[in-house]
């Protein structure tokens, strides 16, 4: 079941006008908006830094000095923003309003706050290609207000090209995250009550998210970089489950409903009849009952829907398939055609890739995120979250009663958060805190 939310975009416009001097003397005229999402508290706070941050490292870089602000440049880009009632303004309705008042230039702050972590895109829009030049981005896993400062102030001297180990340097702490050591770039290995179970090391890299031939919530196909983390080779087991939350499957259903029927029973089964509170609930316990035997500074989670898609691609070593693994949906899930009406014993079909199984089919997998049928239009460029709010979560994956459409790697699906049923399960990932 799909329903769409619409994302509270937040759009703050602090409305300076830079001039930057090219190698003759002359100064071209910039404007400066700063647009925040995913927070309501401290906004004025929050945009007051980053429209300072930003002007600063501007001036200071040699290249712009202030002028007089315009109050009318910055109604403009708030009728429009309320016109497009998407929250954002596109680059060439900015130019066009940018060149009415003067400017030249424009530089763009996006801010994107999700739980506990930060994202900030900064562009340079020319007013008279319309189109983006200069670019700069930091994100945080630790939100605060302070951080804002900082994150804000790499994400400029990207922008402004500076040289990346300066910029690490100069900051403390670093907003990126930074890769995986190569110490721990391995594949890792877990026992819980004698259960042990394997989680696949993915390299992270960039790739194009989405399918302009799938569904309208597929769309636009976007870039989107994700930083290096760990897969379960497998959907969650039904023995795994048992040894770390103490239910089984038949616990699990009669939570549900007792009359539903099962549909798998055993330890090697995907686990379902779990809704997305306990499956989180599943991955703090299990930090719990790990923390000691865990890389530095990493825990379990539910992937990302970033996460999820990249991984079912294979990574950088992806070729490109439909499914996860294979263009030939037979090679690698269990869907509506060949399930007999029940889920299978996880690894059972080809891995993809990466050496992870049945990411296409058997159950479909809960993910981290907030459902948003629009989030490709807004979403961050590197380490998406999903929308900061909303009434559903992301399902991915397909399963044993799906028909293949559903279990290709950029289908997406939702359900409410508290809801159990038979096609729900879900699989986890190591990632740094």
């Amino acid at each position: 079941m799909k329903r769409v939310f619409f994302f509270i975009f937040v759009l703050s416009l602090i409305g300076h006008t830079l001039c930057a001097q090219n190698v003759n003397g002359y100064r071209h005229k910039l404007a400066v908006y700063v647009t925040v999402t995913g927070i309501q508290d401290e906004l004025s706070t929050i945009m007051s830094i980053a429209q300072s941050t930003a002007a600063n490292k501007l001036i200071n870089s040699g290249k712009y000095v202030m002028i007089e602000r315009s109050d009318d440049f910055l109604e403009q880009i708030k009728n429009e923003q309320l016109f497009q009632g998407s929250g954002d303004v596109r680059d060439d309705q900015i130019s066009q309003i940018g060149a009415s008042y003067g400017a030249e230039k424009i530089c763009v702050v996006g801010i994107s706050i999700s739980g506990s972590y930060l994202y900030v895109a900064a562009r340079i829009v020319d007013v008279v290609t319309k189109t983006a030049s200069e670019s700069g981005e930091a994100d945080n896993n630790s939100y605060s207000v302070s951080e804002i400062k900082p994150t804000v102030s790499i994400a400029i001297d990207q922008l402004l090209g500076a040289n990346a180990s300066d910029v690490y340097r100069n900051q403390a702490p670093a907003a990126f995250s930074p890769a995986i050591n190569p110490s721990v770039s391995s594949d890792k290995s877990f026992e819980v009550k004698d259960v042990t179970f394997k989680m696949v090391f993915v390299q992270g890299g960039t790739f194009q998210m989405g399918d302009e031939n799938g569904s309208e919530d597929q769309r636009p196909v976007h870039s989107v970089k994700v930083s290096d983390f760990y897969i379960g080779e497998f959907e969650v087991t039904q023995e795994l489950w048992k040894a770390v939350m103490g239910t089984s499957i038949i616990q699990q259903r009669d939570k549900a409903c007792t009359k539903w029927s099962t549909y798998g029973v055993g330890a090697h089964y995907p686990m379902y009849y779990v809704n997305y509170y306990e499956v989180t609930e599943f991955c703090n316990r299990l930090n719990k009952l790990l923390r000691k035997k865990l890389p530095s500074s990493y825990q379990f989670a539910l992937p990302t829907e970033a996460q999820w898609e990249y991984a079912a691609r294979g990574g950088n070593k992806t070729k490109s398939c439909k499914y996860a693994g294979s263009n030939i949906i037979l090679d690698v899930a269990y869907y509506k055609d060949n399930s007999d009406k029940s889920t299978q014993q996880v690894g059972t079909k080809q891995p993809n890739e990466l050496g992870v199984f049945d990411m296409s089919g058997n159950v479909w997998e809960w993910c981290a995120d907030w459902y948003d049928k629009n989030y490709y239009i807004v979403s961050p460029t590197q380490n998406p979250r999903g929308a900061s709010s909303g009434s559903f979560r992301v399902l991915r994956g397909g399963d044993w009663r799906s028909y293949a459409t559903e279990c290709q790697v950029s289908h997406r699906n939702c359900d409410s958060p508290g809801n159990y049923d038979e096609r729900y399960g879900f699989r986890i990932v190591l990632v740094r805190r």
